[in-house]
């Protein structure tokens, strides 16, 4: 009897056990390359300006500040989006900033990046390249300036030249969207 629970245990639970912690550790891998995903492609989070959007107190604020850059030039001009962005946290009380990136809604994914999620989800039972990875070349994509609407496609096109070439996926990512960007042809993907 003693044999047989011992048996069981090392040829069943102990493979079960492992398959459950390999299936959440594939989980968290793709959960944590696709927040890359989310931090570098815009409208795949929700971010400060939908965030401004749900809190009434804010909106005259961030209104009056985007009306002051947009004075100068609008962003781009004398300020990167990114700067821009900084300045306006900058005349936030503390309060403030703590009230708005402690809303709920903050990092969320839109429907966009939801479709973009599951998307990359699919691919991964198509092309043999993990969902993490996928994710990682979605993230390059996003780097170099490819928008949400299209990379699904960028990262799909990314991936099989991976597979196809001596090329890692992120490689061929980065060189496909240093092309695309050099011949502005990002968006006829």
């Amino acid at each position: 009897m003693v044999s047989t629970g011992r048996a069981l245990t090392l040829g069943l639970t102990l493979p079960i056990v492992g398959l459950g912690t390999a299936l959440i550790k594939s989980g968290i891998d793709f959960e944590d390359a696709f927040a890359g995903v989310a931090k570098t492609v815009e409208g795949v989070s929700v971010g400060f300006e939908q965030i401004v959007g749900f809190m009434p107190e804010y909106q005259a604020q961030w209104a009056a500040f985007q009306e002051n850059v947009n004075k100068l030039g609008g962003p781009g001009q004398f300020l990167s989006a990114r700067e821009a962005f900084d300045a306006f946290v900058a005349t936030l009380t503390d309060a403030d900033k703590a009230a708005i990136f402690a809303n709920e809604h903050f990092g969320q994914l839109t429907e966009e990046g939801l479709r973009i999620r599951n998307a990359f989800r699919e691919m991964a039972l198509e092309i043999p390249i993990s969902a993490a990875e996928l994710s990682k070349v979605g993230q390059v994509a996003g780097e170099l300036g490819v928008p949400a609407d299209t990379i699904v496609e960028f990262t799909r096109v990314a991936a099989l030249m991976g597979v196809a070439t001596n090329l890692s996926a992120d490689q061929a990512a980065e060189a496909f969207g240093r092309f695309g960007n050099i011949f502005n042809v990002s968006r006829a993907i």
